[in-house]
Formats: C-alpha cells, structure tokens, sequence
C-alpha cells in the first residue's frame, strides 16, 4: 500500500513538473516581465510598453487603432499563422531588435501598416523566406510583398528587408488601385526610407497610386527590373541604387489624379545595368523636364539631358577618376586662404616667437579642402583666423649676448669697482 501511494505521489508530481516545464516552454512574449503564451494576448494587456519575444513562434498578429505598441523581436523570428499576414498595425507601432518577421504565405506581408496606422522600423530583418515568384510574369504560388504601407512609416539604417521573387515588388507604399481602395483620397501613404539594406523583388521599393516616398539613404539591389519604381511623388536626396537593368522606373497617369510621376533627385549613387539611370515605365505617358528633376548625385551612366536642372552658379558636373558622373556643388573658394599660406611660407620664421608661430600654425591647419560653395562662409572664417593670426606675428627681443652688450657689461663692472670714474663734461680718466 506504502508502495502504490509512492507511485501515485511521484506520478502526480511529474504531472506537475511536465505541466510547469510545457507553461514555460510556451511563453513566447512578456510585458514588463508578466509572461505570455501569445504575442497577441502580449499586445492585448500593453499600452505604450514593449512588447518582448521570448522565442521562436509561429503566430500572426494585429495592433488595434489607439494601441502605441514597442515590438523587441529579441533575436527571435515570428512566422505567421498559414494564409495571413504576419503583423498588421492600425495603431503606433515601433519595432526594434534584431530578430526576424517572416511570412511564407502567397499574397501575404511579413507586415502591413494599414490606414492610419503609425510604423516606426528601428531594426529587424523582415523577409518571405518561401518566396516564389519565378518571373514577371509568373508568381508561382506563393508571392507578394514583404511589407506593404497604406499609413505613415519610417524605416531606420537598422533594418534589412529581403525578398528573393521576382514577381512581387518587395515594398509597396500606397494603393494598386486607389481609386477603388482610396476612392475619396482620404489617405496618402508616406513612406520615409533612411537607410538599411533594401534586396530583392521584381522592384526593390514600389511607390504606388496616391503615395508619397522619400529616400535619405539605404543600400538598394534589384537584379529584375527597378531598385525604386514611382507612379505618384518620389524624392531622393541619398543612398545607393543598383539595379541589373534601370536603376529607377518612373511612371505618369495624369488623367487619373493618383499617377502624378514626380521624381527628384537631389543626391545618391546610381549604378545601372543593361538599362537607364532613369527610364520610363511601360503604359506611363512621356515623362517631361517637370516630371524628373535631377539636380544632384553619382551617377554610372550619362542621365538624360532633359531632366538635369541646377544652377550653374552653385553647381557643376564632373567626371570623377572612376568614370563615374557627379553633380555637385561647387568647391568653396580657398584663394584668400592660399594667398595668406603663401605669405606665410615666404616667412624668415626665426625671426618670430615660438608661441605666435604657432598661433598661425594652428590656424592653418584647422581648413578643410573639402568645403562646397555651400559652406563658403567656414572657409571665409578659416581665412580671417589665419590672417589675424599673421598679424599678430611676436618679433622676438633681440638676444642681450652681443659684443656691444658685452662691453656695457664689464664697464659697468669696472665703474662698480672703482677702477673707472664717470666725471661729467670730461674724457674718463683711469687710475
């Protein structure tokens, strides 16, 4: 009896452990250190915390409108629950660490920023890893977006999206068709790219009917079509676009009110394929001197005259050792500062106390010789530094050591001896 009662005690025991041990296995999220068994149920008990994930989940979540949500992906990565998207926000939402948000399934996103919705990408790497679109033309079961915005997001030099297809563009700001998804125009999807590694999709980044995208910077690689394809406004002041055909697509509808085809680009480097830096895309009317303006940046093939637009009393174009083609803003003017190190040069400096020399010293060596006309004022100041300097040039006192020195010397040691007498109006007379 002893015996079945030791039995029946350990068996309920070990019920209890394996209990204990499945709860912890399966708690995937925590707030503010209260332990979760979902991330959605995580979200649901948070307002304007951080979210953290514990380990590796198969789930598919939503932010409600009104939740300010810190998404810690924590190394881990989030795969969505078959036929979903990942992570869709109508709220703010922020994420940041260094873990992963994968969707496997066709026509779904790793995430999608819906209307109204806020979305902050510090880091993260957000991908399709079972992507399958073979071609333009064909999706092969399983192909979209890897995120797709319809609110107001900003991406982080933090961030790494992938998508290895070639049918779906990899982002997707704004509608497919706006005039059915947004038929009031209550919306405009912005999209704010400030740097991150950007790999993949038959377009890298697809700014769409109503939307408005702006590139700061970023590492861009398209090996089918376009690293940024534009149908409404876009503007580029940095980053680096490389693309096996044309580096940038751009596309004009203007009778639909959605299809603007604004490009402008101020900065960046552009590296094109077999195609254009800039060319127009299939079904866009022709594209004019005020569609694209191009006004500054690096390219590696000649842009099309009609869109490069500067002022030539700012700007020029040079072609740099690489055969790369620039426009850049004009060198600031160093001749002030030249024609004063020249004066100087041309200096007996032994003449001049250590200490003032070097005070100009000093001054020359704080210009930099890579100031732009933009910045002509630093070299203006750099310039009245050194002049102030020069002229406040210390001649040194002339050494006391001479032989007329040394002579004063001795006969004031003589007079103060008294082997020589001072007698006024007369010759000195010795004794």
């Amino acid at each position: 009896m002893k015996v079945l009662k030791y039995i029946i005690t350990m068996t309920f025991a070990s019920m209890i452990c394996l209990a204990s041990v499945s709860a912890i296995e399966n708690e995937v999220a925590s707030v503010g250190g209260v332990k979760y068994t979902t991330i959605q149920e995580a979200i649901d008990n948070a307002n304007g915390q951080t979210v953290t994930i514990l380990s590796d989940t198969t789930e598919s979540v939503v932010i409600a409108t009104g939740k300010n949500i810190t998404l810690d992906l924590n190394g881990k990565t989030v795969t969505n629950v078959a036929g979903k998207h990942t992570v869709i926000n109508h709220g703010n939402l922020t994420v940041k660490g260094d873990g992963t948000l994968d969707n496997v399934s066709h026509q779904k996103a790793a995430l999608v920023n819906e209307e109204g919705g806020v979305a902050n990408l510090i880091s993260g790497t957000y991908t399709r890893s079972q992507e399958a679109g073979k071609n333009p033309t064909t999706p092969n079961g399983n192909s979209y977006y890897t995120i797709e915005n319809f609110g107001t997001m900003v991406i982080g030099d933090s961030v790494k999206v992938y998508n290895n297809g070639h049918y779906s563009s990899m982002i997707h700001n704004g509608y497919y068709n706006g005039a059915t998804q947004n038929p009031s125009k209550l919306y405009t999807p912005t999209l704010t790219i400030n740097g991150g590694v950007f790999d993949g999709g038959i377009n890298t980044v697809k700014n769409d009917d109503d939307g408005i995208l702006k590139i700061t910077g970023g590492s861009f690689t398209n090996t089918t079509q376009a690293a940024v394809l534009n149908w409404n406004k876009t503007t580029i002041t940095g980053g680096e676009f490389t693309s096996d055909v044309d580096t940038v697509l751009n596309g004009k509808m203007s009778n639909t009110g959605r299809n603007a085809g604004e490009l402008i680009i101020t900065g960046g480097t552009f590296n094109a394929g077999s195609g254009q830096i800039i060319a127009t895309m299939s079904g866009s009317e022709d594209l004019t001197a005020a569609d694209v303006v191009v006004s500054g940046g690096t390219f590696n093939k000649e842009v099309n005259a009609t869109y490069i637009n500067f002022s030539e009393d700012e700007k020029e174009i040079v072609t740099n050792e690489d055969g790369t083609i620039s426009i850049q803003y004009k060198k600031a003017d160093y001749s002030k500062i030249n024609e004063l190190i020249t004066k100087y040069n041309q200096m007996d400096k032994n003449k001049y106390t250590n200490e003032s020399i070097q005070n100009v010293e000093n001054a020359i060596n704080k210009v930099d010789y890579n100031k732009t006309i933009l910045q002509q004022n630093e070299v203006d100041e750099w310039a009245s530094d050194i002049e102030k300097a020069l002229n406040a040039l210390v001649i040194k006192v002339e050494n006391p050591n001479t032989s007329d020195m040394n002579i004063f010397a001795i006969l004031s040691c003589l007079i103060v001896s008294g082997l020589v007498t001072v007698v006024a109006g007369k010759k000195l007379l010795t004794h």
